[in-house]
């Protein structure tokens, strides 16, 4: 057997889905080449250090011929007569020795040309997979991808189904990244998830505990921010064994025989097996009419749209086939990667239209949140006809608005309290409690920067009661209402609500532990 064999590794797509290899061969720091291939399509990913340098696939629409079709840089007739279109490379090289194009042109078709075999692989749902430490990109070869972003909107357009199908157990752990990313481009879920990973990793089971969000919520979030890089992830299905990743992980670069170099003006040269073959004979592809919008169109069109449909550019009845064709199809056209040289207040709106059409695909992608948002939708309807009869300033909202309003409310705050702004995240915990006042978590949290204030002691010691009398079992709840008792040099009350809650819960070693520390603390005086 081979030493290359046996460092080869491989399995299928639906056990490992493309983007967790790129995660996990990224967070390794892995060079080789990641080959994928669903049913006749196929493609090759090539990484340095775990950054990816280049991305080739065999798809006839996503050859560098057609994108110059597209971009009328080409025209049909003049394919019949370049033999070597099919191979990028030398198509590349000859357009820039007729001075047909510049370098700066061919490099910037050429991202976007591997940004979109990468979008087209991460929609396959099965496949094979191999990785092979020995097959590399040759040393010169090498171009800067922001696959991030990619990521992140994959993760978000993923179902709730493929994501919980994503997680083992709630004993899987994460912790922060050494190198986050630019938080900015968070949606307030995820940029509340990610503020409780303050020093030390978390299970699953810790955050479900820490935050009110629902289970299906808190996966999503996890999984945009480890697919996006801001997490790192331990005790889950990984693609590369230990053993494997040691081998691999020691692997020498062996050039593979037969590799043909392609010269461009950079000196770029390939190891790339789909670009040696000798180039098959293809007709020249039919050109087709799109309808496109302008990016100006494409703006307008979402800044002024009322509902996710208009977003989308679609009527209420579209179906979810038409929803998903009209998401990918902006998203590839308008992704901000694309307008990166735009003036800053462009490239702020470009950014947020395209949050705001992956927010709106996101709401429609399945039957069951499309029937959510047709329910959300009748609510606001009805809202405005009944604001319009009474001629009021505003209408009551609804009890489902209700509930996200005291949701949203509390996230803020509880991200203010953790920067230290607790005059402002008191305003934000007194409408959670407001809307949900019956959330043990809300009225701890809230009587936790009430405590802040010397003038509201009162209040806060009220606030903490509560969320102990709704929830008379949760530890964190009545360590906070015993630190509360301890801070302000009650230390016999704080004693008698770790003896009270030593009764209802008496294997709870934290709280064993607590009462310990203050019997000692109170001898000690």
């Amino acid at each position: 057997m081979s030493d290359n064999f046996t460092l080869a590794h491989r399995g299928r797509l639906a056990a490992h889905p493309f983007a967790e290899l790129i995660v996990e061969i990224s967070q390794i720091g892995l060079s080789g080449s990641l080959r994928t291939s669903s049913n006749q399509r196929k493609a090759i990913t090539y990484f340095r250090n775990g950054q990816i340098v280049y991305v080739v696939s065999n798809i006839k629409s996503l050859k560098l011929f057609s994108f110059l079709l597209r971009r009328k840089k080409l025209e049909p007739a003049e394919i019949a007569r370049i033999s070597e279109f099919t191979n990028d490379f030398a198509l590349a090289t000859r357009l820039i020795a007729e001075e047909r194009l510049s370098q700066k042109e061919i490099d910037e078709i050429l991202i976007e040309q591997m940004q979109e075999i990468l979008v087209e692989v991460l929609t396959w749902a099965d496949g094979e997979w191999e990785f092979d430490p020995k097959v590399r990109a040759r040393g010169e070869l090498e171009y800067s991808l922001s696959e991030a972003t990619l990521l992140l909107d994959y993760a978000r357009c993923s179902s709730l189904e493929h994501v919980n199908a994503r997680f083992r157990s709630v004993e899987e752990v994460f912790a922060k990244s050494e190198i986050t990313p630019d938080d900015s481009i968070l949606l307030p879920n995820e940029s509340f998830v990610l503020s409780m990973f303050e020093t030390k990793p978390l299970k699953i089971s810790d955050l479900r505990m820490r935050s009110a969000m629902t289970d299906q919520l808190l996966l999503q979030a996890l999984y945009v921010l480890w697919l996006g890089g801001f997490l790192v992830r331990s005790g889950w299905n990984s693609a590369f064994p230990v053993a494997k990743l040691g081998a691999i992980q020691k692997t020498r670069l062996v050039r593979t025989k037969g590799a043909v170099p392609i010269a461009l003006n950079l000196g770029i040269s390939g190891t790339l097996e789909s670009e040696t073959a000798p180039p098959a004979k293809v007709d020249a592809p039919a050109m087709t009419e799109q309808t496109t919008l302008s990016l100006d169109e494409y703006l307008k069109r979402v800044e002024k749209a009322e509902n996710h449909y208009e977003v989308l550019g679609l009527e209420i009845a579209a179906d979810e086939k038409s929803i998903k064709e009209s998401y990918f199809s902006l998203a590839k056209q308008f992704h901000p990667d694309k307008y990166r040289r735009e003036s800053a207040e462009l490239s702020r709106r470009i950014q947020s239209a395209f949050t705001t059409i992956a927010h709106a695909y996101e709401s429609l992608k399945t039957k069951q949140a499309r029937e959510a948002y047709a329910v959300k939708l009748k609510r606001e309807q009805e809202a405005q006809e009944m604001l319009k009869r009474t001629e009021q300033g505003k209408a009551a909202p609804p009890k489902a608005r209700q509930a996200e309003e005291a949701l949203e409310n509390f996230q803020q705050g509880l991200l203010l309290l953790n920067e230290g702004d607790e005059e402002a995240a008191i305003i934000h915990l007194a409408r959670a409690v407001h809307f949900s006042p019956e959330n043990a978590l809300f009225q701890a949290h809230y009587g936790k920067a009430l405590s802040t204030d010397a003038r509201q002691k009162h209040k806060a010691e009220a606030a903490l009661q509560t969320a102990v009398r709704l929830d008379p079992k949760n530890f964190k709840i009545r360590a906070m209402l015993v630190d509360f008792f301890i801070a302000n040099n009650m230390l016999k009350r704080a004693e008698g609500e770790l003896n009270r809650f030593l009764e209802l819960v008496p294997a709870s070693n934290e709280a064993r532990s607590m009462l310990t520390g203050l019997r000692s603390r109170a001898s000690n005086k």
